[in-house]
């Protein structure tokens, strides 16, 4: 996994399949029964029609959105629309978006492009028949191949692919997803209290990975070296700046000296932060 990876901050679920999979209508039975039950859905859908458009010429967000808008917002019969520039991946965009309206999971139709690799988002995969199983092979994290229909597949597959018929084992992919929900939320209030700078001194390397690892039960916060280094921490922007030991060191020893100088200061410094923007 690459540090650069995109890390959502609210759970996210990818649905992929091929067109008229099922994919739309997963997404309103998992939506109906979530929000049953008091979760605030966010769904998304990638359009991949190159000559789609929301909007028309000639009306007065066009105009604005033409003009040179980054952003346009229209608001009309308590519905909020917005037209935005979007140069590179959508997903940070669409996770802010989620944690500012405070969403409890967001669905993803489509934007494999942006997420097949990625192992932070989970998928879900429609399918027709057992051959289209093949085609998603180096998709990443999958978390269940589903159907729709009445009629059972029936196949000898590993028991490491899990297979779901919907509606008929709903219940069951219920259960996988406010699973899923819990936990990542629990991950991201750990990740939150991590430095979040991936200096690569704990044995996963990453902080979203130390995060995952905690709430396994296989580590804690005490893994985080970053955290306890007690002489001197260096902020920068709300974010903990790796030190090695030598560089830690000379930076105490140098403040410090200067600190000493100071009116009211003792000899007696235990600990020192320097917070920057």
């Amino acid at each position: 996994m690459s540090s650069k990876e995109f890390v959502p901050e609210v759970p996210m679920i990818a649905i992929l399949g091929r067109k008229a999979s099922g994919k739309t209508r997963l997404i309103e039975l998992l939506t109906k029964e979530l929000s049953r039950q008091g979760f605030k859905v966010m769904s998304c859908k990638h359009i991949a029609c190159s000559d789609f458009d929301f909007d028309r010429q000639g009306t007065d967000t066009w105009r604005l959105y033409s003009s040179g808008s980054y952003a346009v917002l229209a608001y009309y019969d308590e519905k909020l629309v917005m037209f935005m520039k979007m140069s590179s991946s959508p997903l940070e965009v669409i996770s802010s978006l989620a944690s500012f309206i405070q969403a409890d999971v967001v669905f993803l139709e489509g934007f494999s492009r942006y997420i097949a690799e990625n192992e932070l988002v989970p998928k879900l995969i429609c399918i027709k028949e057992l051959e289209d199983i093949a085609v998603y092979k180096d998709v990443k994290k999958i978390m269940a191949f589903c159907y729709m229909g009445m009629k059972s597949i029936k196949h000898e597959l590993s028991s490491d692919i899990c297979i779901l018929h919907i509606p008929v084992q709903m219940r069951a992919l219920l259960s996988m997803v406010q699973g899923y929900i819990r936990e990542w939320k629990e991950v991201i209030r750990l990740f939150s209290q991590l430095p979040q700078a991936n200096c690569g001194q704990c044995s996963p390397g990453l902080c979203i990975e130390l995060a995952k690892m905690i709430v396994k039960g296989r580590a804690s916060l005490k893994d985080c070296r970053m955290l306890h280094q007690d002489r001197l921490v260096l902020v920068h922007r709300g974010r903990r700046v790796p030190l090695n030991k030598f560089v830690e060191e000379l930076m105490f020893d140098t403040v410090t000296a200067m600190l000493r100088n100071l009116k009211y200061v003792g000899k007696e410094i235990n600990r020192i932060r320097i917070e920057s923007w």
